[in-house]
């Protein structure tokens, strides 16, 4: 279907302009029973089926999508994953996805290596395995993922930590070096979503693993950002990009972080029943899939998602460009200069590390 490794970075889609990216649930079931989100007891879970992904992938294709996530639930449940990852490949996007961990079997991966999938997660956020797996509700789980790590490798697909930030993770590089052990060379850290979303996205818990105070979640997302800058020095590799850090931090303590939210505009959630939500967190339905889309972003700071949050230094930076571009090109150089300020620069180099945020 596509070949098996189109890029070593999930987040590639800098080069390509800034098109859109869609988080889009593939099911919102699960074979697990995480105390971090509240898929587990959805009782009706629905699977999204190969014609209903395809006329989806078509959809995203011709409204400038660049990006798509197949999540869940437990994507994996969905025996047409494989295919599903094929055909966004043919389309020409860049397709990620991920898994608890449990269903890291060779068919599978082989199925989606030779899909094309560009990267996949597995989630972890526990330091140390007994705690993992009661978190989780998967005795056993942390053998499983460390097998399922090693079989990514030998198959040469592209693999990475999600780590959720919540109380069970303690100390930061003690956490790292655990995941260096599991076999991991690269993590995304995500927010916790500790109050009920209003879309039909289940991601969120009331669990006090999760209720951690803004000076709680400084002092994690600041070793976060150490672990980040000792990357030089063996350390396994952290993917978010420094502004969207300290944007969490800021959020975190209850101020406006330094860049505006993209949701509505160029991140959206497209749920299983096909329809498109500004965010998860927002009951905003934005269209659905074969109609039309009323796109835009909003002044909103309810949460900091990380499919969201992570990218807005990003879409700034590319903002600006494509103004400064537009002023140049119409002989006004001072306009076009006044657009070079210092943030500019922050985001240009949130926008670098992005690009280079390769698997190792």
């Amino acid at each position: 279907m596509g070949s098996s490794r189109s890029s070593n970075d999930p987040f590639s889609f800098a080069r390509g302009g800034g098109k859109r990216i869609v988080n889009f649930t593939v099911t919102d079931g699960c074979n697990a029973s995480c105390v971090y989100c509240s898929f587990h007891r959805n009782r009706n879970p629905r699977i999204v089926s190969l014609p209903e992904a395809r006329a989806a992938i078509d959809f995203l294709v011709e409204n400038e999508v660049g990006v798509l996530s197949l999540t869940g639930g437990e994507p994996f449940l969905n025996p047409d994953l494989p295919d599903m990852v094929g055909y966004a490949k043919e389309r020409g996007l860049i397709v990620l996805t991920g898994t608890n961990g449990t269903m890291l079997d060779d068919g599978r991966l082989r199925a989606l290596r030779d899909a094309g999938l560009d990267a996949m997660w597995v989630s972890c956020e526990s330091d140390d395995a007994e705690t993992f797996e009661e978190n989780r509700g998967v005795p056993g789980l942390d053998a499983m993922v460390r097998e399922g790590v090693r079989a990514c490798r030998r198959l040469g697909l592209n693999i990475f930590c999600i780590a959720l930030i919540n109380g069970s993770m303690g100390d930061v590089p003690a956490f790292a070096s655990r995941l260096a052990d599991m076999g991991f060379a690269s993590v995304k850290f995500d927010y916790p979503m500790s109050f009920p979303l209003q879309s039909t996205y289940m991601g969120w818990s009331d669990s006090p693993l999760l209720r951690l105070s803004g000076g709680e979640m400084e002092r994690t997302i600041r070793q976060v950002l150490d672990l980040k800058r000792a990357r030089g020095r063996g350390a396994i590799r952290v993917i978010n990009p420094v502004q969207g850090l300290l944007g969490a931090i800021e959020h975190y303590h209850g101020r406006r972080p330094e860049f505006r939210c993209t949701a509505g505009e160029k991140v959206l959630y497209l749920d299983t029943h096909l329809r498109f939500f500004r965010c998860p967190a927002l009951p905003d339905v934005l269209g659905e899939v074969g109609g039309g889309l009323r796109l835009g972003a909003i002044d909103c700071e309810r949460c900091y998602y990380q499919g969201v949050r992570d990218f807005d230094a990003f879409y700034y930076m590319l903002s600006r460009f494509e103004e400064g571009m537009g002023h140049l090109l119409s002989g006004r150089l001072g306009r076009a200069l006044r657009l070079l300020e210092p943030r500019v620069g922050l985001a240009l180099a949130d926008a670098w590390d992005i690009r280079n945020s390769g698997l190792v």
